[in-house]
C-alpha cells in the first residue's frame, strides 16, 4: 500500500480490492486476492493514475472487481491467454454511483478516444456497467 501512496494514489477506491482476482472466485478453487509480482506494481500505479485523473473525474468513485489474477484463475474466468491482469496492469471496474449503460460506454468512449492513446490504455465494455481499464496497450474491444 506505501508504494502505491507514494505514487500519489489517492484512497477514492478501496485499494484492497485493486488485489482481488474476481467475484467468482469460490467457484474456481482458487483465492479471493493474489500478490502481485513487484515488478509489476508500477503498472497498476499508472492504471490507477489514469482512473483517477481521467475516469473517476467523469463517472465518479469505481469498484474494482478484478485486479491481479494468477494464471489458473484467469484461465478458469475466461480471461484472455494474453490478458493484462496477469501483469498487475488491469482492472476490471464497476461505478458506485448510478450509471446507466449507455452513459457510462459514451462517456468511457470519449475519455478512450481523447487521453486513451497517449496513454496506452485498453477499454473494455463488459456487460451491464462492468468495464476494463488497462494502460499496457491501446485498443478498445
Amino acid at each position: 500500500g506505501q508504494q502505491l501512496k507514494d505514487a500519489g494514489i489517492t484512497q477514492s477506491m478501496p485499494l484492497h480490492l485493486v488485489l482481488l482476482q474476481g467475484t467468482d472466485w469460490a467457484m474456481s478453487n482458487t483465492t479471493l486476492f493474489t500478490l502481485p509480482d513487484k515488478k509489476n506494481v508500477p503498472n497498476m500505479i499508472k492504471t490507477l493514475k489514469y482512473i483517477q485523473q481521467y475516469i473517476e473525474p467523469e463517472i465518479g468513485v469505481v469498484i474494482p472487481v478484478s485486479g491481479e489474477r494468477s494464471k489458473l484463475y484467469n484461465q478458469q474466468a475466461g480471461g484472455a491467454l494474453r490478458s493484462k491482469h496477469l501483469e498487475f496492469c488491469a482492472l476490471d471496474l464497476v461505478p458506485a454511483n448510478d450509471i446507466t449503460r449507455e452513459d457510462l460506454h459514451v462517456k468511457l468512449k470519449k475519455i478512450h478516444s481523447e487521453f486513451g492513446q497517449k496513454n496506452n490504455v485498453g477499454l473494455g465494455l463488459y456487460s451491464g456497467v462492468r468495464f476494463h481499464i488497462d494502460t499496457c496497450g491501446f485498443r478498445q474491444w
